[in-house]
């Protein structure tokens, strides 16, 4: 498994196109093509040493072993200068398109360099017609660029390179133009192995107008796909940064308001403890009990940092997506918070109705929620509030019993009323430590 991955590593960091790239970069999308480009370039040419070494072997020819010779350090000096173009400057748009031209043509020529060797060198025909099929190679190879201005520069050129070698390499028909145009058109017709090599290089040059032009439809299609989906990320970058901006606004207002909350903030220690013991009374698991005292201290234990939804990298996402994550439990513990002050203020001043009441159930109404508010409660009654005097912990309890049974789980609330003595315990002894 490990070692499947090493070698998915390896492909992906070399011939995969969009590795680490910024797709709305033009300069670095080409810049990364070149270097995927540049690779293959490096592995075609390993194999077409490999095909010429082969067809040298029990050749006596000296020429034939210096054809295969010379390509190798002429081979280095063109990858060297290739290699040296494309990391020189490589936000350098130019730069990076001659690069690519380079590619392109180097590519093609040393296909057209293999199948020279292979038609002079070997009489099997299967061994030319397979060497011949590595022009086509090299196009697919430079399609993937994606760049239809390039193909319509490069296919022209290469288009007269290969009509000229079907006229010299793949039939030697030169011998038959030598007196000239007219008598060249006479023998067409009185020579049956010129037509019959003339209708071949037709059908050849047919073939390959064919491939070329659906390599550029093909190419046109993903160029356009490619626009199209940078156009999307373009669209998405927007509608993000919008998002960032509403995230970031909306966290510096509730930071800065923490309504219902302030007010507690010192006693969070205190809360914390009896959330604690209730959730070990009601007979949670350990984790379970861990979970919610993080989420009665979270706005202590965890803080926004929103500086880093002003970055510009390609990680802004995963901040982001964190930041929001961390600022929604933040803005529900607030609304706990704000929940438990309601409830209180609304009981004593006396505008807790039935559409209020029907509301604050609603309102974060699971079990873990229900401890931490039912905790909270009972230390805002024996707190002074700017709209009440402190409570002794007997008529807390009684006002619990009275007006508060209706937010709470029955067998929590009994839980906590057969405990009462431990909760006001752990009240003084807190009171006693300020």
């Amino acid at each position: 498994m490990k070692l499947f991955k090493k070698i998915y590593s390896f492909f992906e960091r070399n011939f995969s196109f969009e590795h680490g790239v910024d797709l709305n970069d033009e300069v670095e999308v080409l810049f990364r093509r070149n270097i995927v480009i540049k690779n293959i370039i490096f592995v075609s040419n390993i194999v077409y040493s490999i095909i010429l070494f082969l067809v040298s072997i029990g050749d006596p020819s000296n020429g034939n072993w210096l054809w295969t010779v010379i390509p190798f350090p002429l081979t280095f000096v063109i990858n060297q200068t290739i290699k040296k173009i494309i990391y020189s400057e490589n936000k350098d748009l130019i730069r990076q398109q001659i690069a690519m031209y380079m590619c392109s043509f180097y590519m093609f020529l040393s296909a057209i360099f293999v199948y020279i060797k292979l038609k002079s060198g070997v009489t099997t025909v299967s061994y030319s017609e397979a060497g011949y099929m590595l022009l086509y190679y090299s196009l697919v190879v430079i399609s993937l660029y994606q760049d239809t201005k390039m193909l319509k520069n490069v296919f022209g050129w290469m288009f007269a390179i290969v009509t000229i070698l079907h006229f010299t390499m793949t039939h030697s028909l030169v011998d038959y133009a030598s007196d000239g145009f007219i008598s060249f058109i006479k023998n067409i017709t009185s020579d049956e192995v010129l037509l019959i090599n003339l209708k071949d290089i037709l059908f050849r040059t047919l073939v390959m107008l064919i491939f070329m032009l659906a390599i550029y439809i093909i190419t046109a299609i993903g160029e356009k796909m490619s626009n199209e989906r940078a156009a999307e990320l373009n669209k998405r970058k927007d509608i993000q940064e919008d998002y960032k901006n509403v995230v970031t606004n909306l966290y510096d207002v509730l930071l800065e308001t923490k309504v219902g909350y302030d007010d507690n903030s010192v006693q969070l220690p205190l809360l914390a403890n009896m959330v604690a013991k209730l959730a070990s009374l009601y007979s949670l698991s350990p984790q379970k009990c861990e979970e919610i005292v993080d989420y009665a201290l979270y706005n202590k234990n965890h803080q926004l940092n929103l500086n880093l939804l002003e970055t510009n990298t390609e990680t802004q996402f995963d901040a982001l997506r964190e930041q929001t994550s961390i600022g929604y439990m933040i803005a529900k513990r607030m609304q706990l918070s704000q929940k438990c002050e309601n409830i209180v203020r609304a009981h004593i001043e006396g505008w807790n109705n039935q559409e209020f009441q029907i509301k604050m159930l609603n309102m974060q109404n699971n079990i873990e929620s229900q401890i931490i508010l039912i905790c909270d409660m009972y230390i805002a009654l024996r707190s002074v509030k700017s709209y009440k005097r402190p409570y002794p912990h007997k008529h807390v309890i009684e006002y619990l019993e009275k007006e508060f049974k209706i937010y709470f789980n029955n067998d929590l609330f009994n839980r906590f009323i057969k405990f009462e003595k431990d909760f006001e315990t752990m009240y003084n002894e807190y009171e006693v430590m300020q």
